[in-house]
C-alpha cells in the first residue's frame, strides 16, 4: 500500500532481473562503486536527494564524522546538496540505481522521499530518515512506525552525535550482502514483532 507513490517520484525501479537499460542510469553499478563495495564491510549510504543546504562542506564533515565515529564506511551521494568526501573508507557518487545499490548496504541515510523510502524497504535495510520538505516527514514517520528506522532527524537539525547514535543502534546485518536482500524484522518474527523494533 505504501509503495503506490513510487511511480510518481521519478525513481521507479524496474525488476532487478531486467536486461533493459532504464534511462541514463542503466542497469549496472559503476565499476568504481562495485570495487568499493567489494573492498570491505557493507557501507552506509548517505543521500539527501534533491535537498539543498547552505553549507555543503559543513554537512559533508558532519556526515563523515558520524560515520567514522560509528566505525562505518560510507557511500555519499553528491545530490543537490553537493556532498563530497574521499578516502579509503568513503566514496562519493553521483546518480545510481537505488534498486541495484541498496541490497549491498548496511543502512541508508536519506531524505525520506517516497522513491528512496520504497527502495530501502524493498532492499530490507535499516534507514535513518532526514526529512526536509513535502511528504518526507510522513514517510519518515512511516519508517519509524514500521520499526525499520529510529526517530527521524530533520536535515536542518542534523548533528554528528545524533547520526552516530542512530547508526550505532541500527539492526546488524545477519548474512553477507551477496545473498538476497535481508528482510527486517526476520520473517520468523514478523507476526510477533512490536510496532517499533528499532531502539528509540
Amino acid at each position: 500500500m505504501y509503495l503506490q507513490p513510487l511511480a510518481a517520484t521519478g525513481e521507479f525501479a524496474p525488476p532487478v532481473t531486467s536486461t533493459r537499460s532504464w534511462g541514463p542510469l542503466g542497469n549496472r553499478l559503476p565499476d568504481r562503486l562495485r570495487a568499493f563495495l567489494s573492498a570491505g564491510p557493507p557501507p552506509v549510504f548517505v543521500g539527501p536527494g534533491s535537498a539543498t543546504v547552505p553549507d555543503p562542506e559543513q554537512l559533508s564533515r558532519t556526515v563523515v564524522r558520524a560515520l567514522r565515529t560509528a566505525g562505518l564506511r560510507g557511500v555519499i551521494q553528491r545530490g543537490w546538496s553537493q556532498l563530497a568526501s574521499e578516502g579509503d573508507d568513503m566514496l562519493t557518487i553521483d546518480e545510481v540505481p537505488h534498486h541495484l545499490l541498496f541490497p549491498h548496504l548496511a543502512a541508508a541515510v536519506h531524505h525520506a522521499g517516497a522513491g528512496t523510502t520504497a527502495a530501502a524497504l524493498r532492499a530490507g535495510i535499516p534507514t535513518v530518515p532526514l526529512p526536509v520538505r513535502f511528504g518526507a516527514a510522513f514517510w519518515g514517520a512511516r519508517l519509524t512506525a514500521l520499526g525499520v528506522a529510529p526517530t527521524a532527524i530533520p536535515l536542518c537539525r542534523l548533528t554528528a552525535e545524533a547520526l552516530t547514535a542512530r547508526l550505532s543502534s541500527r539492526p546488524r546485518p545477519t548474512r553477507p550482502t551477496s545473498a538476497a536482500p535481508r528482510p527486517w524484522p526476520p520473517a520468523s518474527a514478523r507476526r510477533t514483532a512490536p510496532a517499533r523494533s528499532w531502539p528509540r
